[in-house]
């Protein structure tokens, strides 16, 4: 122990002397596009309406004045501002010119944000200077750490962690502050929800980042204008927009496995116009594993077996921008393929099971999107979203590791037909001075069909369907109290309601209603459905203590729904429905303090502290002689057990997150972040039929205990970048579960233990002529073994190579 820990030490220390650091203009975009509409409102102002609204004018200058603390190398210079107290021609002034620097800020940003795609994601980002950039990750940053998709990008955020569902499925999901994006974190594409329907989540490692300008995250405190379920916070990807009458950004790269990546993104913007358009393809054939894994019964070699993946998207937009208004029509079309590895840890005996080998023979997503910005006059807007999502996926179940045939009688190939289609309004309004007035209503009906087709029978099932539609709506009002004090209030009310629930019969031919204890007798497809609501107060308010302090203090209290699959879902014979399943809530408390060092240092610590209540739990219940789930009684833990989903824990997650940005030299740049969290949970003992004696097979989801990331850049001469990365995540718990034999039991084999470790990037980015660049770098340089679920090993060392050309 003591040898890792001074390699880590060690590896540290090689990170933080090496001359690195991120690049100077990072993602805050919505802070600056609010400060520029804000100030645009203000230009035509009366002499009344500029003196009502001096604080805010007085905020924002402070607001900039901290964004150049942050950017020393920006050439934007802001004029001495006049004494205080300002009269009517001073505000005027100062009016015109932070318009000028703001605007100017948003033009520097390269890869401009989609302006309709930036949305009220972070409120905590009217709180607090540092938490716009923190919580954010900007083009550049994606390029410089070769964020091939938006799972990398976010797990350089602070308080975010991928979850590797390696086995079972091989998708990534993402983990904020101890929260799911599966059902407790929504994710938004340019501010329009993006989830499958029935699960409740997408694969972050199919949204491929060639055309995202910018990662926005909220950590537990989202707006409510947003929609319904942001119990534990929200992710909103923002794609670009062309900002010239002809742009143009091409990439081809390889890397380890057989690496193929291309992309092509095409834009040309004139006054009332643009138009835009990209094409993209990512592969491999596998992943190398680290020269200190130990071969397995399914894994011989270092060269991880069923990884492979194809990713293939293109994607288009047209807008036309008359005056201030915009209305635009997007549109995209992804087609993927993917292998998931098998089981290679210690236990040579494991047994896959009948469903364990599997594979995606196809993950596809059309999307379609009109979205709408007019003007109402000069201090009023409203914004119209409507989408439509279809999601067709199958995953195939074989006989064997060759994953070739599909002669047993269970072996089948499960095809979902998954259906999105919504919309909403968001009007706001600067007609009451001092504040920022919004709100919002929301639709979303989601269909989930599926089907199951069995080869060796020759026999495709019926269709089985389930339908929900869900409706929110949201106030939020941003108050400026005082030139230093400034406050956040919002509301919304959730509303879902289940439209019809269907469920095989025996043979699978046909279809049937659902049953419930509270309609045992239930004879319609829209009975034993949800019809629920959830009621989410929050605010929030910043004081300014000085130029250099700011403290702020968040409060919400959210609820989510469940998702189609933890109510309805059979586990694949393991498993029972909880048609009455209810919704989760969640209280999230957040204290912060910002400062601004004289050395163009700026740092951040946030406490927060979650208390989930409801909380819903995958528990053993009892089933007799294995009636009802006889796939269980071989099994030795879930013997004379089924599986199922009820509300029943009380949870609490709190921790510590810190962040550190600081440029000590023009030409260096270092962020900095830790982050903390500890989690425990209680549960309910009065629930009926549940076996609490099993508790131990109650597990959270991996999640590092502590977090450190040390991001830095060096900029050498002709503008070549030098850029590394260090990682360390710690306290991650790992449980191998495939040990269920009673030996094995005896030996503990089964039980949790604590797993850590550290990795460095090493990467440059040389420029050659006239727009023309290339990349290279090498992750996991010190080629780890590491694990964030057990048996199931990561990439070890491997490299990437990219050209680029833009004009």
């Amino acid at each position: 122990m003591e040898v890792s820990r001074k390699a880590a030490l060690h590896t540290m220390l090689l990170v933080l002397c090496v001359a690195v650091a991120s690049t100077a203009v990072q993602a805050q975009t919505k802070q600056l596009m609010q400060w520029q509409n804000d100030l645009k409102f203000l230009r035509n102002a009366t002499g009344d309406e500029l003196m009502e609204n001096r604080a805010a004018v007085v905020q924002i200058r402070n607001g900039v004045e901290f964004w150049l603390k942050l950017h020393p190398d920006s050439r934007i210079e802001l004029a001495p501002a006049a004494d205080q107290p300002w009269g009517t021609e001073e505000i005027r002034n100062q009016v015109s010119v932070l318009l000028q620097a703001v605007e100017t800020i948003i033009k520097e940003e390269s890869g401009r944000p989609f302006d309709l795609g930036v949305t009220a994601v972070s409120v905590t980002a009217e709180a607090s200077p540092l938490s716009a950039v923190a919580d954010s990750f900007g083009r550049d940053e994606i390029i410089n750490r070769q964020a091939v998709n938006a799972a990398t990008a976010l797990d350089y955020i602070p308080g975010v962690a991928i979850d590797h569902a390696t086995s079972g499925r091989n998708e990534a999901s993402i983990m904020i502050r101890g929260f799911s994006s599966r059902g407790q974190v929504p994710l938004y594409l340019d501010g329009i929800p993006v989830s499958m329907p029935y699960d409740g989540t997408i694969d972050f490692n199919r949204i491929l980042s060639s055309d995202i300008a910018e990662v926005q995250v909220a950590k537990g405190f989202s707006s409510p204008l947003l929609g319904p379920n942001g119990m534990g916070g929200s992710i909103n990807l923002v794609t670009r927009q062309p900002e010239k009458k002809l742009q143009a950004e091409a990439v081809m790269g390889t890397g380890s496995g057989d690496t193929l990546l291309s992309s092509l993104n095409l834009g040309s913007r004139w006054e009332n116009f643009y138009i835009q358009g990209s094409i993209d393809w990512l592969q491999n054939d596998f992943f190398p594993l680290s020269g200190n894994f130990t071969p397995a019964r399914y894994q011989p070699d270092q060269e991880r077996r069923n990884s492979d993946m194809r990713d293939g998207k293109y994607s288009g937009r047209i807008a036309w921008t008359p005056d201030s208004d915009q209305y635009v029509f997007s549109y995209r079309n992804q087609k993927g393929e993917k292998g998931i590895p098998l089981y290679a840890g210690p236990n040579a005996d494991v047994n896959p099971g009948r469903f364990g080998f599997r594979r995606w023979p196809y993950w596809n997503n059309n999307g379609y999107a009109l979205m709408t910005d007019t003007a109402l006059g000069n201090a009023s807007s409203i914004k119209f979203r409507a989408y439509y999502d279809q999601f067709n996926n199958e995953m195939s179940f074989y006989d064997d590791d060759t994953f070739s045939t599909m002669n047993r009688s269970h072996t089948n190939s499960s095809r979902y037909d998954d259906h999105s289609a919504g919309g909403s309004a968001e009007f706001t309004t600067r007609r009451l001075a001092r504040n920022l007035l919004s709100g919002s209503l929301s639709f979303r009906d989601d269909t989930h069909k599926k089907t199951e087709y069995y080869p060796s029978q020759s026999f495709l099932t019926a269709t089985e369907q389930q339908r929900v539609q869900t409706w929110s709506i949201g106030v939020q009002d941003v108050i400026t109290l005082t030139e230093r004090l400034r406050a956040t209030v919002g509301f919304s009310a959730d509303y879902m309601k289940g439209i019809r629930v269907e469920q095989w019969t025996e043979e699978k031919t046909d279809v049937m209603p659902i049953i419930c204890p509270s309609n045992p007798d239930n004879q319609s497809f829209s009975g034993c459905t949800a019809d629920v609501w959830t009621y989410n107060p929050q605010g929030s308010i910043s004081y300014t203590i000085s130029s250099r302090d700011n403290v702020f203090f968040t409060i919400s209290d959210r609820g989510r729904f469940p998702l189609l699959n933890e109510s309805y879902s059979y586990s694949l014979g393991r498993g029972l429905p909880n048609p009455e399943l209810g919704p989760e809530n969640n209280t999230t408390l957040n204290v912060g303090y910002s400062h601004a060092f004289a050395a163009r240092t700026v740092a951040q610590v946030e406490y927060f502290y979650n208390r989930l209540r409801n909380a819903i739990e995958s528990v053993p219940v009892w089933d007799r002689g294995n009636v009802l789930c006889p796939d269980n009684a071989e099994d030795s833990v879930l013997f004379d057990h089924c599986t199922q989903n009820v509300n029943i824990a009380k949870k609490v997650y709190q921790g510590v997150e810190i962040s550190i940005r600081s440029t000590p030299h023009s030409r260096l740049t270092a962020d900095v972040s830790y982050s903390y969290i500890n989690r425990t949970a209680v549960y309910d003992t009065n629930v009926p039929d549940v076996d609490l004696s099993l508790t131990s097979e109650l597990e959270f989801k991996t999640y590092p205990k502590n977090k450190v990331i040390v991001n830095a850049t060096l900029r050498l001469p002709r503008e070549v970048l030098a850029i590394a990365n260090y990682r360390y995540e710690g306290g991650i718990v790992l449980r191998d579960t495939t040990w269920r034999d009673a030996e094995a039991l005896l030996q503990g084999r089964h039980l949790p233990f604590s797993s850590s470790h550290h990795t460095v990037d090493l990467g440059t980015v040389f420029p050659i002529h006239s727009g023309f660049s290339v990349q290279a770098g090498i992750k996991n340089l010190f080629d780890r073994n590491y694990y964030y679920t057990a048996g199931y090993p990561e990439p070890g060392r491997n490299w990437f190579f990219n050209a680029r050309y833009r004009f």
